[in-house]
């Protein structure tokens, strides 16, 4: 033991005081394993009971207790529990002068006050018989009190369900002696530090229990959180505290109908700081504005009930010192007050019993604040001097705006109209003025407003709108200010689609965006959405939107996708020539990929090549100007990708472009780019021309089946899914299909033989299984009949633990299905026979694969774990109990006792009315554990 600890102790040491940095690891490390350890226990609680040691080895120890405690507390023999909470009752009072070590230890005794639910029947007043005295004992158990209500909210205590609950019910139905004792501690102390502590404790406990009315309102706990706001001397940190109290007693007390007699002391109380904020906002003092800020927002969210069917004097002052916080430049402190105008519109509008005359009443302020919201959304002054991120955070900042608009704008009656006539206002008058004041950011910000609350607008709409489209060509050429009306425009379009007199007029304006780098990209925007919303009435006008088109070549490829969209919208509507249109807007990407193609004709000598040669990547294919490859392919996708409505037309334009897939797939199979743009432009088409596709379904599944045997690209994989999705479940295909499958599914397992393979092959792993995963869905047959499903199933357990998301979650999906199959009611009987085989042979593998995944693999790849047992215990039933008990079995030691393992599997197996939530309890206990461990295994 004595080893052990001077072990510690010189990890410890290295950890905080040795200057290399490598060692400095090595004793973190060292020191996470250690916490892992039994001995762990012993250890920590001898560090304790020894003196004379560093002040960071006792942090050490209390924090490993700690960790013992929420993590690993079942190792623990249940006659040992009482001895360990005697132990650091000692600890606590042996270092209650130490605060950094005394609060790790409090923290430690309020976990094992959870964990020891069962046999402590009420730790909180064990603790006051304990603690109770002298003034150093009560500082111990402040922070006792402190750190109980908060921890039974810590989910990352490992402890069942039923057990916390019952902890939970214990602590509430102690709140009336906690707050007995708080009220004695107050009386009899003179202390500013005791009451700010004590103040403390208040708040935890106010926020846990349900304290009612009567428990409250005489309570001198109130009085003493008002008086740390009041008093002019009052440290920032006492300040804090009660305005934390006065916060939760807020929210506690919402409800009128049950706390009547403690709201009428709140809100006078809350109200007589009104002073103080206004001073705050005069002197221009921070920290003070915040706070009490947050203290009239707290108000203004917890009676907002009141504030709408009350709306006295009192009630109404609430909603001025709103405004007023809004209307400051501070950020931070406008945006506290956005969820209370949020809801108080809505309740505004939509509560019962709520009359027009409080509506009216309520109406002066719903337009003060849609001026201030507007005003904020003005860019500042000194832009051009703004930092990155202080851009940055503007941006999102008016984005917060601009939702709170649209939000107060749902109620119609209240703010839409209320705002386009602030926004016509603004835009008349600084219009008028523009020429002598060259300002444009105000005009900015009422288009971003009525950008904002577009969706509200109604299409009946006759009087506003109209008034502001038409102000829209008028505007001064600042190019931010002309990027928002035409962004606008096309917000408008649904509008603009009953009013093309209005719409016309609209679209120089709109393509005049074109030939300025800064409004390229909103005016792209806005062709894409009239031509969506519009399309029918745009029909006439395509040949001229096309010259936009034919002149798109120099931008960029978001601002060209934007285009095409807009453009197949149309063209998806024409009720004639739409082979030639579509085709006009292939040509020209075509060309390009047909000028490359006849340029490689040293590349073609590479599709010659023999069998498995692996010519270099690089070299000839920059010569022949291979980087635009990709750029004009993904141009097709977006064609092909929005052309569902014309598969005709789709498939005499790709007939007569074959030669250039095909050639792009020989020539470049070797650029795994290229075979990727091609196979996603290639899996549009067939989306788009579904069953029409079939001419051409043979030549290319030969082309996929016969380039993955010796360039096995995972994009030939996922074209074989599409196909399967489409043509699965026609019979003249299914032995093509057949065929296919046989063929992939050799040379795709010939690549992950191993482990090494599933981490450097992940797009193979992904795209094959999702690719078995949907042959099993549409072509059953083909997976059922192959000769390799075995090793199909046998290469999935390999990479179970594999730490890539999407080849993980491919992985499960298969595993789901086969699972389903055993119990489908559309399989065949054949089917269901040789899924259920399968399971057999291989359910005691994959379970064992599947647990062990969740101990090595980090948190973002498990979370799709829980799902799939779930599954496989409801489909599989006690079949699978055997599978989990070894599964568990195997797991490497020190994660699970035995213990976690019997309630585990009692849990998951549960058949009870609670069966879900013990499962998902259950399911999370080993998913804390496993994290855990994962945290040590991968260090």
């Amino acid at each position: 033991m004595q080893a052990q600890v001077q072990e510690v102790v010189s990890a410890v040491t290295a950890l905080n005081n040795d200057p290399n940095v490598e060692t400095k690891a090595r004793a973190d490390k060292w020191l996470r394993s250690f916490q892992r350890t039994s001995a762990a226990w012993q250890v920590s609680d001898q560090i304790l009971s020894t003196a004379g040691a560093a002040v960071e080895v006792y942090h050490f120890a209390a924090l490993t207790l700690r960790t013992k405690i929420m993590f690993d507390f079942s190792e623990l023999p249940d006659n040992t529990h009482m001895g360990l909470r005697d132990s650091l009752m000692g600890h606590i009072q042996r270092f209650w002068s130490i605060p950094l070590i005394r609060r790790g230890l409090c923290i430690a005794m309020a976990d094992l006050a959870i964990q020891m639910e069962a046999s402590w029947n009420n730790p909180v007043q064990y603790l006051i018989e304990k603690f109770y005295g002298t003034p150093e004992s009560m500082e111990c158990l402040l922070d006792l009190l402190t750190y109980l209500p908060e921890e039974i909210r810590n989910d990352h205590i490992v402890i069942r369900v039923e057990g916390r609950w019952s902890c939970r019910d214990t602590l509430e139905a102690a709140g009336s002696i906690v707050l007995n004792l708080l009220r004695v501690c107050c009386e009899s102390t003179q202390s500013v530090e005791t009451k700010t502590k004590i103040l403390g404790v208040f708040s935890r406990w106010v926020a846990f229990c349900n304290y009612t009315a009567q428990e409250l309102v005489h309570n001198p706990l109130i009085a003493l959180t008002f008086e740390g706001l009041s008093d002019p001397n009052a440290d920032p940190n006492r300040q804090e505290v009660s305005a934390d109290c006065v916060c939760e007693l807020l929210k506690l007390t919402s409800r009128f109908d049950l706390y009547q007699s403690i709201i009428s002391v709140l809100i006078p109380n809350v109200m007589a700081l009104k002073p103080k904020f206004v001073e705050a906002l005069r002197t221009e003092d921070d920290a003070d504005m915040l706070l009490y800020s947050r203290i009239f927002c707290e108000l203004g969210e917890a009676y907002i009930e009141l504030i709408v069917q009350q709306p006295t004097p009192e009630m109404i002052s609430i909603v001025e010192i709103l405004l007023e916080t809004t209307a400051q430049s501070d950020r931070d402190m406008v945006s506290m007050t956005f969820r209370f105008w949020s809801d108080f519109v809505s309740m505004l509008s939509s509560s019962q019993g709520v009359t027009d005359v409080t509506k009216q009443l309520f109406s002066p302020a719903i337009s003060k604040l849609l001026q201030l919201l507007i005003g904020h959304l003005q860019f500042p002054s000194d832009w051009e001097k703004m930092k990155e991120d202080q851009r940055d955070d503007f941006y999102e900042f008016r984005t917060s705006v601009g939702d709170l608009l649209f939000d107060i704008c749902d109620s119609k009656a209240l703010g839409t109209d209320l705002c386009l006539d602030l926004a016509l206002h603004i835009l008349r008058s600084h219009l008028a003025q523009y020429n002598s004041t060259q300002e444009w950011r105000a005009m900015e910000a009422a288009l971003y407003a009525v950008r904002s609350i577009s969706k509200h607008v109604v299409v009946g709409e006759e009087v506003r709108v109209p008034q502001l489209i038409t102000v829209l060509p008028q505007l001064p050429t600042v190019a931010r200010l002309q990027q928002t009306a035409i962004v606008l425009i096309g917000e408008y379009s649904i509008w603009l689609f009953q009013r093309m007199h209005l719409l016309m007029p609209l679209f120089p304006l709109i393509l005049s965006g074109f030939a300025n780098v800064s409004t390229v990209g909103a005016s792209a925007l806005a062709l894409r959405d009239i031509c969506t919303s519009c399309s029918t009435a745009i029909v006439p006008m395509f040949p001229d939107l096309l010259k936009v088109f034919d002149n798109s070549s120099q931008f960029g490829g978001k601002d060209q996708d934007l285009i095409l969209e807009g453009l197949m919208a149309v063209v998806t509507v024409m009720p004639e020539n739409t082979v030639q249109a579509l085709d006009h807007l292939c040509t020209p990407y075509m060309s390009q990929l047909h000028q490359l193609l006849q340029n490689s004709g040293q590349a073609q000598q590479q599709v010659n090549a023999p069998p498995g040669s692996t010519p270099d990547s690089s070299g000839d294919s920059r010569v022949m100007g291979h980087g635009t490859v990709p750029f004009q392919l993904e141009r097709l996708v977006v064609v092909f990708r929005h052309a569902q409505r014309v598969s005709d037309a789709v498939m005499s334009v790709v007939t007569k472009y074959w030669y250039v897939f095909q050639g792009l797939l020989e020539v470049f199979q070797h650029d795994k780019l290229v075979v990727e743009q091609t196979c996603r432009c290639l899996k549009h088409v067939m989306r788009a021309a579904k069953e029409k596709f079939s001419p051409l379904l043979l030549p290319l599944l030969t082309i996929v089946a016969r380039l993955f045997q010796v360039r096995p690209h995972s994009s030939f994989l996922y074209v074989a899914e599409v196909s399967v999705s489409i043509f699965g479940s026609d019979a003249q295909y299914i032995q093509i299909l057949q065929q296919l499958f046989q063929t992939l599914a050799f040379h795709a397992l010939s690549v992950l033989q191993n482990t090494e393979n599933f981490v450097t092959s992940p797009e193979v792993v992904s795209d094959f299984f999702g690719m078995t995963g949907r042959y099993l869905r549409s072509c059953p047959s083909a997976v059922f009949e192959c000769s390799l499903l075995a090793n199909i199933v046998q290469c999935a357990i390999l990479g179970l633990p594999t730490p890539h998301d999407s080849s993980s979650r491919s992985i499960y999906r298969f595993f789901e299905f086969l699972l389903l199959r055993t119990k489908s009611n559309s399989a065949l009987p054949a089917h269901k026979q040789s899924s259920q085989q399968i399971w057999d042979t291989f359910g005691a593998n994959i379970s064992e694969g599947v647990i062990r995944a969740l101990s090595t693999l980090p948190e973002h790849l498990i979370e799709h774990i829980p799902n799939f047992l779930q599954l496989l215990v409801q489909t599989m039933g006690q079949t699978a109990h055997p599978w989990l008990v070894n599964a568990l079995n195997t797991v490497p030691a020190g994660i699970f006792t035995e213990k976690e393992k019997r309630e585990f599997l009692e849990d998951i197996f549960d058949t009870s009315p609670r069966a879900s939530l013990r499962y998902r309890d259950a399911i999370n206990r080993l998913l804390f554990k496993s994290r855990q461990f994962s945290v040590t295994f991968r260090e």
